[in-house]
């Protein structure tokens, strides 16, 4: 039997497709109401998965444009007559019947889901950016190295905006190619379509014990059985690098990985280490993983340490966030109640670099042909012994920080002209900001 997806709830536990498919018109449009059971769960942490991915993306005051697209995977075509299409979420539950049989029986979790249809498959992409504050004479942007997100996959925008003078270049990710802009000046408007069954491929994603994450939850307080959030179950992945963190009690380190369009495979994986007054900051355990954005155009998380045991008010805490079609992740590290100290990241073993105009990158191509870089549009130093980046303490503040960039160099040596180091510094210095938006009938936002 077929299965479906709605939004990104089924893409790793999976939903059988509905036994009860109903329409309803009213004064918000027409309405489906569907509801099936899950297909192959096999345990209550699946089920949970499953229901917090479908409520998570139901429509909500933070919120109130969350899209949910429903697709149907078995037909995986832009023909014929399926359910596929642009719904706005209105409710979700996913329960479980006792009475059905045991916890392994079909039917034992079923779902319902309560839909609008938008009527569309037309999108528009905003696009506003700014010039960082920076310590490297960088006040404006140089559009040759600009790189606007487009849609996903084979889909190309149509129309323009502002200055825009379109220049089509693409990346290959694990699941799709990425259609690029370049050479505009935002601000920018673009409208595009796209099958329902592409509208996720190549967007970014936050992962939580191998599972998709979806709306902006909090997970805190030790998860409930005396654990802390474990680092090395969570991750950000575009499909071109991916960022994972490093078992506890290593909560101070993360890998980024590079993916090989020809070799269809991660590669390049690197380990990189935060530190403070020039030592890592070791054994750090992280308390609450904070979702702050997640939709396909870019994910952001915050990491937060617990209050220090002596009872002091000091707190660490980790901003990553990463853009759909980009070669790097944007960092942003501060410890809040701390004695002036350097901050700082480098390698977790030494690793000759070398020094380029916003910090360093590898010194050689590494097993995989690639290059990481490291960076920040503040004034450091460039460690090219070790492989890393430091920033002065500031006396007098009582909140430490390091603003950073860390990439790959796809292709290392080789790599194309706006995937090298210097490139990728400027596209995080000259900060670009999208959102995507459907258009209803009669040219209406939602």
């Amino acid at each position: 039997m077929a299965n479906i997806e709605i939004g990104r709830a089924g893409w790793d536990v999976q939903m059988a497709y509905p036994n009860s498919v109903s329409w309803r018109s009213g004064n918000s449009g027409r309405q489906l109401v569907i509801s099936g059971h899950l297909k192959d769960t096999a345990t209550l942490e699946e089920a949970f998965v499953l229901k917090d991915q479908l409520t998570r993306q139901v429509r909500n005051e933070l919120e109130p444009g969350i899209i949910a697209v429903f697709v149907d995977p078995a037909s995986k075509t832009e023909f014929g007559h399926t359910l596929s299409g642009y719904y706005v979420l209105e409710s979700a539950n996913v329960l479980g019947t006792h009475a059905l049989g045991s916890l392994q029986d079909t039917g034992f979790f079923t779902y319902t889901a309560t839909m609008t249809h938008l009527d569309t498959n037309l999108f528009e992409t905003v696009v506003v950016s700014e010039v960082l504050t920076n310590n490297h004479s960088k006040t404006s942007a140089n559009t040759d190295n600009m790189v606007g997100i487009g849609p996903a996959s084979t889909t190309n925008p149509i129309g323009g905006g502002v200055g825009h003078t379109r220049e089509v270049a693409g990346r290959s990710t694990n699941n799709t190619d990425i259609v690029l802009s370049r050479g505009f000046t935002p601000p920018l408007t673009a409208v595009w379509s796209v099958h329902p069954f592409y509208f996720y491929q190549g967007a970014s994603t936050i992962k939580y014990r191998d599972y998709i994450i979806t709306g902006r939850p909090t997970i805190s307080d030790q998860d409930g059985f005396g654990q802390y959030i474990s680092a090395g179950e969570w991750e950000i992945n575009n499909g071109l690098i991916r960022l994972k963190g490093v078992a506890q009690p290593n909560g101070d380190q993360f890998t980024i990985e590079q993916w090989d369009p020809s070799a269809k495979a991660w590669e390049s994986q690197q380990q990189f280490v935060l530190r403070h007054s020039g030592a890592d900051f070791s054994n750090i355990r992280w308390e609450h993983l904070i979702v702050l954005r997640n939709d396909p155009e870019e994910v952001a998380i915050r990491l937060i340490t617990p209050p220090s045991s002596s009872g002091e008010s000091r707190r660490a805490s980790l901003d990553l966030s990463l853009q759909r079609g980009m070669q790097f992740a944007r960092g942003y590290f501060t410890i809040r109640g701390q004695s002036i100290g350097t901050m700082g990241i480098r390698r977790s073993s030494t690793d000759a670099a070398t020094s380029f105009t916003y910090g360093v990158h590898d010194a050689s191509n590494d097993a995989g042909g690639n290059r990481w870089v490291l960076g920040s549009r503040e004034t450091v130093t460039k460690d090219t012994t070790n492989g890393g980046i430091q920033k002065t303490g500031i006396s007098g503040e009582a909140n430490q920080y390091l603003d950073f960039f860390i990439g790959m160099e796809l292709n290392g040596s080789s790599a194309s002209t706006i995937d090298v180091a210097e490139e990728l510094g400027d596209q995080y210095v000259y900060h670009i900001s999208q959102k995507v938006y459907p258009i209803l009938p009669g040219g209406v936002n939602l």
